[in-house]
């Protein structure tokens, strides 16, 4: 009796009347860590956990129907003296058969979450590389954008200085010819000035000529007073000559005195023209500094008409980057969308 009763506890233990069958169905039923990494697909992962639901439905129904069947085969003496013990044997295996399917059900419900986590994890893993693509993507191009714009700015700003220096250029070139036509009209007064100058000494040549025929004249006629002072009455033919002379004389003196008249207006005029000649050559010097001032200018307006030079060919170098990178952008934006689609 012993013996069989011992014989039968064992199987019963081994059937599903005992906690090592719980920890035996637990460390059975959990994925493994190298499972759970493998990216596997969703059908084959979902018949995986559909057969082993099933196979842990068919053992709960197995510790259901397999019973001890060997006790039948006992003597009545042994089940009267046992049936406590079994009974509360049975008690204890129907508790655990209820805390088996307890727990089944629980491993069924988690096993289920576990694979939706599964499923999201690897649809996560599969989005995330076209999400950081796109994103990327996205960045060129805001880049790109912002580059476009910047050198767009560039561009303006170039032209607007690339108009003003051309303005600029204009004016000077204006100043320069006014001046020009000022140094002209100086030069052609000092040219003048020149002439009146020398007609100014010629003219004092000729003062100094009338001035001593002058003296010569008055000497003249003082000589002739003399003489008709010393000379008789009675010489009358004499007298009317000298007196002739003396009127001649009288009338060339008139005359030299208009002469020196219209010497002293001519060289109070000559005297104005000098005046005029300083202050020709005072503007004169002003002019020639005023052009050295603008040949400074233009010089400076030459290094900057080659610095738009330098300019114009890097923004033509610049258009040819924003091409490039346009060409960029439309591949990008193909690839975007067929990674899109």
């Amino acid at each position: 009796m012993e013996m069989k009763l011992s014989n039968c506890l064992p199987s019963q233990k081994w059937c599903g009347g005992g906690a090592p069958f719980v920890r035996q169905v637990n460390v059975r039923f959990y994925p493994l860590p190298s499972q759970r990494l493998l990216p596997l697909p969703a059908s084959g992962k979902m018949r995986h956990r559909n057969f082993s639901l099933q196979n842990k439905r068919q053992q709960t129904k197995k510790t259901n129907i397999e019973r001890p069947t060997n006790v039948d085969l006992q003597s009545s003496d042994a089940v009267d003296s046992n049936t406590k013990n079994m009974s509360k044997q049975n008690l204890s295996s129907s508790k655990q058969e209820i805390s088996i399917k307890e727990n089944v059900d629980t491993l069924a419900e988690a096993e289920s979450s576990e694979e939706i986590s599964y499923l999201s994890v690897d649809s996560n893993e599969e989005e995330q590389p076209s999400s950081v693509h796109l994103q990327d993507l996205i960045g060129m191009i805001r880049n790109a954008e912002k580059n476009i714009h910047l050198l767009n700015e560039a561009r303006i700003r170039a032209l607007e200085d690339l108009q003003k220096i051309l303005g600029e250029k204009e004016d000077l070139h204006g100043e320069i010819s006014i001046l020009e036509m000022k140094l002209a009209e100086t030069d052609a007064r000092l040219r003048v000035a020149a002439q009146e100058k020398i007609h100014v000494e010629l003219l004092e040549d000729q003062l100094e000529k009338l001035k001593n025929e002058l003296s010569s004249s008055r000497s003249r006629e003082e000589n002739v007073l003399q003489v008709n002072n010393s000379v008789p009455l009675s010489d009358n033919d004499s007298i009317n000559s000298l007196s002739e002379e003396l009127d001649s004389l009288r009338k060339e003196n008139i005359l030299l005195k208009q002469d020196l008249q219209a010497l002293k207006s001519e060289l109070t005029n000559v005297k104005e023209t000098d005046e005029r000649i300083l202050m020709l050559e005072k503007e004169r010097s002003v002019l020639e500094s005023s052009l050295s001032e603008l040949g400074s200018k233009l010089a400076a307006s030459q290094e900057d008409v080659s610095e738009l030079s330098a300019l114009k060919y890097e923004c033509k170098n610049l258009y040819e980057k924003v091409e490039h990178l346009q060409t960029l952008l439309a591949k990008a934006t193909k690839q975007a969308d067929q990674a899109i689609s």
